[in-house]
């Protein structure tokens, strides 16, 4: 038992029982507890809406970026030098043009939709360049994906063409800078 004495003389003293003070030790721990709780979340939430705006800008960015590559590679199968040489039946010269309009490019090809010479030497060509190709081909729309080629990265642009009036795929790849910086 703990007894105080509330200060005025000849006053009675209270008796207080050792659970009483135990019990407001806890109380007084577990409020602690309570605000610790609920400051840390409060920092937490604060902290994932900071990273979700920055998901968001990022976002944002790549598909600004692949949206531009689409965009080049529409712009470059419309352009005149380029369909001449389609409607020729001429591969390497629309692969030539394609490449002539765009600074960023750093490969281009037209070939035919049974895509052979992909299929002859396939670790070569390059797994997710045919993955690409076959995908231009199989949706009839032009489409991106990221491919190895040269020991690095880079973003693969396809889209599906008629070449001499035979079904085909026009391939240009770029490197990875524009969605790099985003980073």
């Amino acid at each position: 038992m703990v007894t105080m004495n509330l200060g005025k003389k000849g006053s009675k003293k209270l008796v207080l029982p050792a659970r009483s003070i135990l019990l407001a030790g806890m109380l007084l721990l577990l409020a602690l507890w309570f605000g610790w709780s609920g400051i840390s979340q409060w920092r937490q939430s604060s902290s994932v809406a900071a990273l979700e705006q920055a998901r968001g800008q990022a976002l944002a960015g790549v598909e600004k970026v692949l949206s531009s590559q689409l965009e080049q590679l529409q712009k470059q199968l419309a352009n005149e030098t380029v369909r001449t040489a389609l409607a020729a039946g001429d591969a390497a010269a629309a692969a030539a043009a394609l490449r002539q309009g765009w600074a960023a490019a750093e490969d281009s090809a037209v070939l035919p939709a049974s895509l052979e010479v992909a299929y002859q030497d396939l670790p070569a060509f390059g797994y997710a360049k045919l993955a690409l190709l076959e995908l231009a081909l199989s949706t009839d729309k032009p489409t991106l994906r990221i491919v190895r080629a040269d020991g690095g990265q880079h973003l693969g642009v396809a889209a599906p063409v008629l070449l001499a009036e035979v079904p085909a795929v026009a391939y240009v790849r770029v490197p990875l800078t524009g969605i790099e910086t985003i980073f």
